[in-house]
């Protein structure tokens, strides 16, 4: 088993009151140690990537429970014994439970 690090920032723009938009975003994986055990088959590759890309989400209401979805895209900008990629990903965020805010008492 491998010990990695994973390194993300951004900096973002508030478009409107529930949307966001992050032109810069950014990311580091580096692999600490070399690959073992029985799935390491070509031997203890220690592996690095760098990416940027941006993201774009949006603050929605699911009937009464707060959502937030979420479109990234992001590419590989240089890597060492890994596939350099690119991706698209889309998020559904949402709570599992939802607390009613409390009322206020009647005077």
């Amino acid at each position: 088993m491998a010990r990695r690090w994973v390194g993300c920032c951004g900096a973002g723009v508030l478009a409107a009151a529930a949307m966001s938009f992050h032109p810069a975003q950014a990311y580091y994986f580096d692999q600490l140690t070399g690959d073992s055990g029985p799935g390491a088959a070509l031997g203890p590759f220690k592996g690095y990537v760098v990416g940027a890309g941006a993201s774009v989400w949006h603050d929605v209401m699911l009937g009464t429970v707060p959502a937030v979805v979420t479109l990234r895209a992001l590419a590989d900008i240089d890597a060492r014994n890994r596939l350099q990629s690119k991706s698209v990903w889309l998020d559904l965020t949402f709570p599992l439970a939802v607390k009613p805010p409390r009322t206020a008492p009647a005077p």
